[in-house]
């Protein structure tokens, strides 16, 4: 979902659900059956700035987090999330 709070402002979030079409492959790679099915599920937000209201220079940053699943805890045990924080500065002229 994208909000534009104000023209300069802009806000968006993301929810995904995610799972393994086959684990045989991964089951092969890692030495280690069985594998379930589910990722996990991945969600995130942040916000954009533009300044000068143009797309000259656009400033964003946000953190999104995958809450493993079955699928993930069963290669990572004891793990129950992933985090990431991200930003970006763009300039074109």
């Amino acid at each position: 979902m994208d909000a534009d709070l104000t023209p300069k402002l802009k806000a968006f979030t993301t929810v995904s659900a995610l799972r393994f079409r086959e684990t045989a492959p991964l089951e092969a790679l890692l030495f280690q059956a069985p594998i379930a099915k589910n990722v996990g599920v991945d969600f995130g937000g942040g916000a954009q700035y533009r300044p000068p209201l143009s797309q000259n220079i656009v400033i964003a940053g946000g953190v999104s987090a995958l809450r493993l699943g079955a699928g993930l805890r069963d290669i990572y045990p004891g793990r129950h999330y992933f985090v990431s924080a991200f930003a970006d500065l763009r300039l074109q002229f």
